[in-house]
């Protein structure tokens, strides 16, 4: 059995907050003793962390409170007193009893006292002593509200009590502080009774008491629901609501199984399976002759953390499986098996060994990781020993060890190696270890887990087949091997562009021949129009003929189909397009034009204007609507659809009325006021006109014939005088000749 040693991590959850007047408190009892007949001596303990963030410590003056009466009727306070605390302190001891296992420095529970001496006469009523504060821990897990309620501290002296002077029981011991997460947990919770009372144990509600009147919300802080109710608050008391149904008073920590109390001895067993803080209430019932004499009620809060292990049989996790402190590994094949220790505490380990047997062999080791070289195929157990036989700082753990041999993986296959059926593959793998659970096969573009498949190779080629095994013992091996497969078509499938057409006719031949790739010796013959050895060619027919087709298809194993096609492509010839222009356009003026077709083989005739079809027949009447060159294009098609095309260019030639006058007026009588030229100069450019005086100056020029001459230099300067002045007109002609007009214009004013 494993002996767990755990060091409490500091991981903690703390009994802080930031309410110095509240969550520093964690639990407390109330307890008396009959010293004689009516006189008690009351004791009220209260547990706090004292290192929490609170500003002050326990309370210096502890509020008691002391009622008389029964459930049902109004209770009669007695006694309110104001006791002091008792010095000093004391600091609960985190006794873990395990020289392996070190709290945390930051952790710390104080235990204050207060007590007091009173006479209670005998009554036949009971007396409750009671005490009241606020508030609990904010991050409790398994109550409501834990951060505005506080607690009850009380313990009622029943008439019964009363009349035997009986004093109540008393607990043995602290409550633990810490508890560890996951980790088997045993406490003596028990209590012993000076009278000897038969005592009962069970879980029960913590009380409610105070609020947060005073804290969080303006109001008396020493009322009922003030966090220090002074007096306390009269009976009856409720108890704290648990967080149902993961929580319960007979459940207060959760979990499956459960934490139980031996309700004959008060020990706590269990493993407490969440980390948290927890409110809990144990009651012990003190009986004498089947009477209840009185409850003792301690409010207790449990804080479970994780622990770790200070010494603590470990194995690399990444090669063993951990299940019931058994470290389990499965190994295939003859490899050497190395097991490293990675066992926490080295330096808390004085003495160490390792235990291993099987087969018939036993080895000893007292090395801190081991070598066991290659093992023979079969089952060992071993033991790892730390600290063997120590108090404490000890721990163990087991080892099982199998060794299987791996399987021998193979295959087998049989094929036609012309057919272009699916290729049947059947397992031939060897079991050694175990039987074999597990095919993977991969063929490239497929894989497949069946442990006789069948595969069809979506192409030709050559394939590197990989059968990988596994069997139940999760051995592997794998095998490849290459397979050529190269069969014949079963039919060759030939599709044409077209099958026939006008000289000269180029068709594609798509090949849809399966299976076939570059590696195939292909026989195309067309006739005339020659052979090719591609798989899907294009083929120009030249001549005007009917063509036979023929194809075969050699596989590189020599399988063989061959397929031809009588008279399949069909060649027509083209018809002879011709026109004569029957009347030709004279000029801008009269741009119409008259065609007619003179091809010897038309059955159809389109004309075409500038890339523009305007008619159909054997002749066309053309306008054409501006001066330039005209492309006519003229299409013939015959009975087979065959087309010829030829075009000509017309011309039309612009028109020019262009000339100057020989005299002008600008005098200002809007007539006749300028020197420029009038008419149409169609198609001309470069146009000029100069004006010079008698002593060859030029006063005036254009380039536009829009621009005339005014009378003045240059159109604004002094205005020249009345005669006779030279000019020059010159311009390109539509047809690229040079226009010069020399002479003089008189100026009149």
């Amino acid at each position: 059995m494993k002996t767990n040693q755990l060091l409490l991590t500091l991981i903690l959850f703390l009994f802080t907050s930031n309410l110095g007047w509240a969550s520093h408190i964690v639990g407390g009892y109330m307890k008396y003793e009959c010293v004689s007949s009516g006189k008690y001596h009351i004791t009220l303990t209260v547990y706090r962390n004292c290192n929490s963030q609170a500003q002050d410590n326990f309370d210096f003056v502890a509020p008691i409170t002391i009622y008389r009466g029964n459930v049902g009727e109004d209770y009669e306070l007695v006694h309110d007193m104001q006791i002091s605390l008792n010095q000093p302190v004391f600091t609960i001891p985190t006794l873990l009893n395990n020289p392996c296992i070190e709290p945390p420095d930051d952790f710390c529970v104080e235990e204050g006292t207060y007590d007091f001496e009173i006479d209670l006469p005998i009554s036949n009523k009971p007396y409750h002593i009671t005490y009241q504060r606020c508030c609990r821990n904010w991050n409790i897990a398994n109550i409501d509200d834990p951060r505005n309620i506080g607690s009850t501290f009380t313990i009622e002296i029943t008439p019964a009590a009363q009349t035997v002077c009986n004093s109540s029981p008393d607990f043995n011991d602290y409550p633990p502080p810490i508890i560890c997460v996951n980790q088997p947990w045993f406490f003596d919770h028990s209590a012993s009774d000076p009278d000897g009372d038969q005592l009962v144990y069970e879980f029960c509600a913590p009380l409610e008491g105070a609020g947060i009147v005073g804290a969080y919300e303006p109001g008396d802080p020493t009322g009922c629901d003030g966090y220090r109710p002074n007096p306390s608050c009269a009976p009856p008391y409720e108890g704290v609501q648990f967080i149902l149904p993961e929580y319960s008073p007979i459940e207060p920590m959760g979990g499956d199984p459960k934490i139980e109390m031996n309700p004959f001895t008060g020990e706590i067993t269990g493993t407490p399976q969440f980390e948290g803080q927890y409110s809990i209430g144990v009651c012990v019932s003190e009986y004498r002759n089947g009477q209840l004499m009185s409850v003792l009620r301690r409010d207790v809060q449990f804080t479970v953390v994780k622990c770790t292990q200070l010494v603590d049989a470990i194995l690399d996790n990444n090669i063993f499986e951990l299940e019931n402190n058994t470290y389990s590994v499965k190994q295939c094949g003859a490899e050497p098996l190395i097991i490293d220790n990675f066992s926490i505490g080295e330096n808390f380990v004085d003495d160490f060994y390792w235990e291993i047997y099987g087969n018939g062999n036993t080895w000893n080791f007292n090395t801190w990781d081991i070598n066991l070289g290659t093992l023979e195929a079969g089952h060992y157990d071993g033991t790892l020993f730390l600290n063997p036989g120590a108090t404490g700082c000890s721990d163990s753990t087991f080892l099982s060890i199998d060794i299987f041999e791996n399987p021998e993986a193979g295959f087998q296959y049989a094929y036609d190696t012309c057919s272009i059926d699916p290729i049947n593959f059947s397992n031939a793998s060897i079991p050694f270890g175990g039987a074999i659970a597990k095919w993977n096969w991969d063929f490239g573009e497929a894989q497949s887990t069946d442990q006789n498949p069948s595969y069809q190779f979506p192409d030709p080629g050559d394939f590197q087949i990989k059968l990988a095994v596994e069997d139940i013992n999760e051995c592997t091996d794998s095998i490849e091997q290459m397979i050529s497969w190269y069969p014949a078509p079963e039919v060759i499938v030939i599709e044409p562009n077209t099958f026939d057409g006008c000289a000269p006719l180029f068709i594609g031949f798509e090949n849809l021949s399966w299976p076939i790739d570059e590696t195939y010796d292909l026989q195309w013959d067309f006739g005339q129009a020659g052979q090719s050895n591609q798989i899907s060619p294009f083929v120009n027919f030249e001549e005007i003929d009917t063509y036979d087709v023929s194809l075969k298809i050699i596989s590189p194993f020599n399988c063989e189909i061959s397929e031809s096609w009588e008279q399949w492509i069909t060649v027509h010839p083209d018809p002879t397009s011709s026109f004569e222009v029957v009347m030709s356009p004279e000029d801008i003026r009269n741009p119409n034009a008259t065609v007619a077709t003179t091809s010897p083989d038309g059955r159809f005739w389109d004309w075409i204007i500038e890339g523009q079809a305007t008619q159909y027949g054997p002749s066309a009447n053309i306008e054409l609507r501006d001066t330039g060159y005209w492309n006519i294009l003229h299409v013939v098609e015959n009975e087979f659809g065959c087309l010829d095309s030829v075009y000509q260019s017309l011309y039309v030639k612009p028109y020019n009325s262009f000339f100057l006058p020989n005299a002008f007026t600008p005098n200002g009588d809007g007539k006749n006021e300028l020197f420029m030229g009038k008419g149409i100069l169609m198609g001309s450019s470069k146009f000029s006109l100069t004006v010079w005086n008698r002593y060859g100056q030029q006063i005036f020029q254009t380039t536009s014939p829009e621009i005339g001459w005014n009378g003045k230099i240059n159109n604004v300067g002094k205005r020249a005088i009345q005669g006779a002045y030279p000019f020059e007109l010159q311009y390109t002609r539509f047809d690229g000749q040079l226009v010069t007009e020399r002479g003089l214009v008189t100026l009149l004013r």
